[in-house]
C-alpha cells in the first residue's frame, strides 16, 4: 500500500525563485512541450498546470467541456490535441508581458493535479514503453536510448532516469515539481490523482463554476495503482525515492513503500 500522504493543498513552492517565472521554466521546457503544458483561459480565469500520468486526461476532458460548453457538438476535441487545436489559449498564442501576468498576476486561479511519484513512475514506464502503439514506444524508447523493440527491466529504465538531468527528461517523467510549475510559480491549489474529483471540486469552488463529472474510465490507464508489487522491491523503491526526492517533499507523499503482509498459506 502506499505510504500515508498529507493533504498537498497547503504546499507552495519556495519563495526564493527567479522573478520571471518564463524565464526560469524555459531551461526546462522547450517551446513545444511548454505549450503543450500550460492552459489558460481567459473566460474563465485559471492557468492548468499539466503533469502526464497525473489524471492528466481525465482534468483535459472536464476543463474542455467547461470551455467548449456554449458550443455544439461538433466543437469537442480531443483530450490531448496540438497547441494549435486547444479550446485554451497558449502562451505562443499572448505576448510575454500578458503570459508574465498570467503567470504571476492575481487574476488568475494557478493550479495542477500531482501523483505519487511511485505510482506515476510505474505507469510511464508501462504506457510509454510497453502499451503504446510500436511507432510511439520506438519514440519514447530512443529518447531513453533503448531498443524500439525487446524487453525493458523497469529497474534499467530507472537507472537511466537517475543519470538524466530534469531539463533532459521527457515531460511523463520529469519530476512534478518541475512540470507542475511549482518551482517558477505560486500555485493558488495542488490537487491529487489520487483525490481528483474532490479536488476538482474544490477548484471548481474556487473558479464559481460548476464542473462536470470525472469520466468513468481513461484510456492511457495502465493499472498502475494495483501492480506496485510485481515492479517495486527495497533497491527499485530506494531509486525513485531519489529521483523524485523534490516531489516527496513538496507534495506530502511518503518517500517509503509498504506492501501488505501476505497471508498464512
Amino acid at each position: 500500500m502506499l505510504g500515508t500522504v498529507r493533504s498537498v493543498s497547503q504546499f507552495r513552492r519556495p519563495a526564493d525563485v527567479h522573478a520571471s517565472p518564463a524565464h526560469e521554466a524555459a531551461k526546462y521546457f522547450d517551446p513545444v512541450v511548454l505549450n503543450e503544458s500550460v492552459s489558460i483561459s481567459l473566460k474563465h480565469r485559471y492557468v492548468y498546470f499539466e503533469v502526464p500520468k497525473a489524471a492528466s486526461t481525465s482534468v483535459n476532458a472536464v476543463l474542455h467541456e467547461l470551455e467548449l460548453r456554449d458550443l455544439p457538438d461538433p466543437y469537442r476535441v480531443s483530450t490531448h490535441p496540438p497547441s494549435v487545436s486547444s479550446p485554451f489559449v497558449k502562451p505562443y498564442q499572448i505576448p510575454p508581458a500578458l503570459f508574465h501576468e498570467v503567470l504571476t498576476g492575481p487574476g488568475f486561479v494557478r493550479f495542477s493535479i500531482v501523483r505519487n511519484p511511485f505510482t506515476r513512475t510505474l505507469s510511464s514506464f508501462l504506457d510509454k514503453l510497453f502499451l503504446a502503439d510500436r511507432n510511439e514506444r520506438a519514440f519514447y524508447r530512443d529518447q531513453l536510448g533503448f531498443d524500439s523493440d525487446g524487453p525493458v527491466a523497469f529497474k534499467t529504465f530507472l537507472e537511466r532516469l537517475a543519470v538524466t538531468p530534469p531539463e533532459q527528461m521527457n515531460k511523463h517523467w520529469r519530476p512534478q515539481v518541475i512540470q507542475s510549475f511549482h518551482r517558477f510559480v505560486d500555485l493558488d491549489f495542488i490537487g491529487r490523482a489520487e483525490d481528483l474529483s474532490a479536488d476538482l471540486a474544490t477548484i471548481a469552488a474556487r473558479l464559481g463554476v460548476a464542473l462536470g463529472p470525472v469520466p468513468a474510465n481513461s484510456p492511457n490507464a495502465t493499472g498502475a495503482a494495483d501492480r506496485l508489487a510485481a515492479y517495486y522491491d527495497s533497491e527499485a523503491v530506494a531509486m525513485v525515492a531519489s529521483v523524485y526526492a523534490a516531489d516527496f517533499a513538496a507534495f506530502g507523499y511518503s518517500p517509503h513503500l509498504e506492501f501488505p503482509s501476505p497471508g498464512p498459506r
